[in-house]
């Protein structure tokens, strides 16, 4: 008798999902909040 044993390895992104679960718009809306504040903390 054997045993078989199935090794499943968890892919972090295999291109389906973001791996922190963030959509497309909510990312750029931080992109562009934080590279606006550090161009007007620059001056």
């Amino acid at each position: 008798m054997s045993t078989q044993s199935t090794v499943h390895q968890t892919k972090w992104w295999s291109g389906g999902k973001s791996p922190f679960n963030l959509e497309y718009g909510k990312l750029m809306m931080w992109y562009f909040l934080m590279s606006d504040a550090f161009t007007f903390g620059a001056f």
